[in-house]
């Protein structure tokens, strides 16, 4: 594994919400490789500082330090449409659109990615575009090449509705890309995005969520902050299931409805500890286990966890013959049902969030053996 690259990565000394120097470390999980860039060749990439601070001003949990977005996105390989889970969520987030606002609105998608929301909302005939900086997705017709940060400077179109799912976690300069929302958005215009939610990662010592793309961990409280600084106000607030619990946020100018919440920090680090300590006592006490999922969350867990698996299984093409970042790992495709219906293996369901699907799939070929997912005691299926 090289050495990070100070070039590449630097560290903040003010909150990017809201300038504050009074930054508190919340976690550190030392330096960690790129969890998205999978790797040619075992322990090739670069590693950077993973640790989370808090503001403690305005409250907005973020990462310590910035790792270039050149750097983050050149070899994103995040694929929405490849979960089928996905597929539903984002046709009826669509749906939930029309229902909402008609369909004689126009829409922009940041962060479109593979066009998993584009599709279902031109479908249903709205007139509706993304942007993307993965150059991959964009075919300059429905999704378009552009960083939020820099979109408002090269089109000069006003939305009505302006959707950003999973994607205002990943912005280093937020005040920026929330500047160029607020100019693209009609006044009467609603602002929707999706984020996961702060809550539940310190409710389940959720560490696996940690990563260099992500630099913001955002709570309601935080949220309502940073919109209010651009003349945002948060309307609605919808739990959501996706990324092991999330929130779909709605904003709009001049309805103050007040929300805010009210999370406990204090015990994070210990139940991190404690998950860490179960999962690794888990891994200590099998003979034999099989990774299912290659997602980001696998780079964070295996660079902290002890296991001697050396390969991992994902249903994405892409990502096979590739290595976790970090660990060694290689990704294969999954083996045939003569193989499944004679394991005797415990298989880890690294992407928990799909656990149900994997579940499925691995029953349906005969293994008739045993599931873990890595929650705190692990969950044995």
């Amino acid at each position: 594994m090289k050495k990070k690259s100070s070039e590449k990565c630097f560290k903040i000394t003010t909150c990017r919400v809201c300038d504050s120097k009074k930054l508190k470390t919340i976690l550190d999980l030392g330096d960690q490789p790129l969890a998205n860039n999978l790797e040619d060749s075992a322990y090739s990439g670069d590693k950077y500082p993973l640790k989370q601070v808090q503001c403690q001003k305005c409250k907005t949990v973020q990462l310590s330090h910035t790792v270039d977005k050149e750097v983050l996105f050149a070899d994103y390989m995040y694929d929405s449409s490849h979960s089928k889970e996905f597929i539903k969520h984002f046709e009826s987030l669509a749906e939930t659109i029309v229902e909402k606002y008609g369909k004689k609105v126009d829409v922009l998608e940041v962060g479109a990615n593979d066009g998993i929301l584009i599709k279902p909302l031109r479908e249903l005939g709205l007139r509706a575009i993304g942007i993307d900086p993965a150059e991959r997705f964009c075919d300059n017709k429905t999704i378009f090449k552009a960083w939020i940060e820099d979109f408002e400077q090269q089109y000069h179109n006003k939305y009505d509705v302006i959707i950003g799912c999973n994607v205002f976690a990943h912005i280093h300069d937020i005040n920026k890309a929330m500047a160029n929302v607020v100019n693209l958005l009609r006044q009467e215009g609603t602002f929707i995005f999706e984020v996961q939610y702060l809550g539940k990662m310190v409710d389940g010592g959720l560490f696996d969520m940690v990563y260099h793309e992500h630099f913001f961990y955002w709570s309601i409280q935080s949220l309502a902050v940073m919109l209010e600084k651009h003349g945002l106000y948060i309307d609605e607030v919808e739990d959501i299931e996706t990324h092991g619990g999330s929130i779909r946020v709605y904003a709009k100018r001049d309805i103050d409805l007040g929300m805010e919440d009210d999370i406990d920090m204090s015990d994070y680090q210990t139940r991190v500890r404690e998950k860490l300590f179960a999962l690794n006592s888990f891994f200590a006490s099998q003979e034999h286990v099989i990774i299912y999922g290659a997602p980001a969350k696998a780079t964070v867990l295996f660079n902290k966890l002890e296991t001697s698996a050396v390969f991992a299984i994902d249903d994405n093409e892409i990502k096979q013959g590739k290595y976790i970042p970090g660990t060694g790992i290689i990704i294969e495709q999954s083996p045939n049902g003569t193989y499944w219906r004679n394991s005797d293996a415990t298989v880890f369901i690294a992407a928990w969030n799909v656990a149900d699907s994997i579940i499925k799939k691995v029953r349906r070929l005969g293994f008739k053996g045993n599931f873990v997912i890595p929650t705190n005691p692990p969950q044995l299926i």
